[in-house]
């Protein structure tokens, strides 16, 4: 019997922290100016605080459990999550996180091969 994977549930909390950064920052600087009106969407980031604070400790042991499906499972919530309104850039940005997701993964699986 092969060992019991950990799941992503604590990398999706704070990834989903990070993305809604992310939107909320593209939303603010849309119109070139920040001002009072723009804290509407940074309240969907303030929600999203909590669960990916609690998660963080279990979120790397999860990385470094992570197989290709959820690496998968990464990038289109990544694809999905992501929406900031500056269309001309946002695949870029995407396409830069999808990497990030596999040089990580890369990187943590040297490091781990390096050390044992």
């Amino acid at each position: 019997m092969g060992e019991e994977k950990l799941g992503i549930e604590n990398l999706k909390a704070v990834l989903a922290l990070g993305l809604s950064c992310g939107n909320a920052l593209g939303n603010t600087l849309e119109d070139g100016k920040i001002g009072f009106t723009d804290a509407i969407f940074w309240f969907n980031t303030l929600q999203k605080a909590g669960p990916a604070y609690e998660a963080m400790p279990k979120a790397w042991p999860e990385w470094k459990d992570l197989d290709d499906s959820e690496k998968e499972q990464l990038k289109s919530m990544i694809t999905e999550d992501f929406d900031i309104p500056q269309d001309s850039i946002e695949p870029a940005i995407e396409k830069g996180l999808h990497i990030g997701v596999e040089l990580m993964s890369y990187v943590t699986e040297f490091f781990s091969k390096k050390s044992a």
